[in-house]
């Protein structure tokens, strides 16, 4: 059986937490992370406005890059470091990279569309997620380290909700 763990932005730095995935990963879990909390943090260091709508983050072209950057760059990395120190083989899943035109390359497991809602901008739903990839990864004894950042299908980046990304995963993986 496959298990998902989604960890929070506010407990991605707590031992505790790591230490019990790193005493009960055995090649079975995929973590998906968030990371609100330092993306908040760098959008105020820039100077950028920190604007929510109903609870999720708006999403400019701009915010969008820094998203990019804060999940894929900083904070999968880092988490990928804590569990590999806690011996797990963990992987970091970079759901999209921003190519030098704009668009992204596929190389991660989600696929999203943009939600109906204008007001929030590059956010969407998950609507496809690569579970070969992600199998293929659990079957050689790796952990997949999942970032909420997708590409919709003409390869744009969209900014996803860590919880919605992880109930995808988890309802596709079974």
């Amino acid at each position: 059986m496959r298990t998902v763990v989604k960890l929070g932005g506010n407990v991605l730095g707590d031992a505790g937490v790591l230490d019990a995935l790193g005493t009960n990963s055995e090649g079975d879990t995929v973590v998906v992370h968030g990371g609100g909390s330092h993306i908040t943090r760098r959008l105020e260091a820039e100077g950028t406005p920190v604007r929510f709508h109903e609870g999720r983050r708006v999403t400019t072209p701009a915010v969008l890059e820094t998203v990019h950057e804060v999940l894929c760059g900083t904070v999968q990395p880092r988490l990928v470091r804590d569990l590999r120190r806690r011996g797990v083989l963990a992987a970091g899943v970079a759901e999209a990279r921003l190519l030098s035109d704009g668009t992204a390359a596929r190389i991660g497991v989600l696929t999203a569309h943009r939600v109906a809602e204008p007001a929030l901008g590059e956010v969407g739903r998950v609507t496809a997620v690569d579970t070969a990839r992600l199998e293929r990864l659990l079957a050689t004894g790796w952990t997949p380290v999942v970032a909420p950042v997708a590409a919709s299908p003409s390869a744009e980046l969209i900014n996803v909700n860590a919880d919605d990304a992880a109930l995808a995963i988890a309802t596709e993986l079974r």
